[in-house]
C-alpha cells in the first residue's frame, strides 16, 4: 500500500487495517503537527461505491501569540466552502494560540490534495503575517 502523505519529506505508516499513524512536521515560522489521520472505507455491498467521506486528517499549527493564530485563521477560513467538492471538505478553527484544519475526503488522493492545499494556504498566511510584522505599519 502506498501511504505517501503528499507532504514533502514526510511519510505515513499504515497497518493492514488501513489506519494511518501519526506524522510530525516542522514549518519555518511555527510548529505544524498532523495529529490525526483516520482511514476507513465504507462501501455499499452491491455497488462497491464509497458512501461517505471516510478519510479524515487534522492539521494543527501552534503560534507564539493569540493574535498570530487569529490572523492566520481569518486568512485561511475564507476558503472554507469555496473549494469543497464532492470528494473533500475542510473546517478551520483556532483555540488560543493553535489553528486547526480538519479535512475529510472520500479517497486518499483527495485527502493528499486537501493536505497540500490547506498547508499551502497556512504557509502563505504566515508569510504575509511575518511580512506585515516586519514592516511595522503605523
Amino acid at each position: 500500500m502506498n501511504t505517501d502523505s503528499g507532504i514533502d519529506g514526510d511519510t505515513a505508516k499504515s497497518d493492514h487495517s488501513g489506519n494511518i499513524g501519526k506524522i510530525e512536521m516542522s514549518a519555518d515560522s511555527s510548529h505544524n503537527t498532523i495529529t490525526d489521520i483516520h482511514s476507513s472505507v465504507t462501501t455499499d455491498g452491491e455497488t462497491n461505491s464509497v458512501s461517505q467521506k471516510c478519510h479524515t486528517l487534522e492539521l494543527t499549527w501552534d503560534y507564539t501569540s493569540v493574535q498570530h493564530a487569529q490572523v492566520v485563521r481569518l486568512a485561511v477560513e475564507q476558503e472554507v466552502g469555496e473549494i469543497d467538492d464532492a470528494r473533500s471538505c475542510a473546517q478551520v478553527e483556532n483555540n488560543g494560540t493553535t489553528v486547526t484544519v480538519n479535512i475529510a475526503a472520500a479517497d486518499l488522493i483527495a485527502l493528499r490534495a486537501g493536505a497540500n492545499t490547506w498547508t499551502r494556504f497556512v504557509a502563505v498566511a504566515e508569510q504575509l503575517f511575518n511580512s506585515a510584522d516586519d514592516l511595522k505599519i503605523e
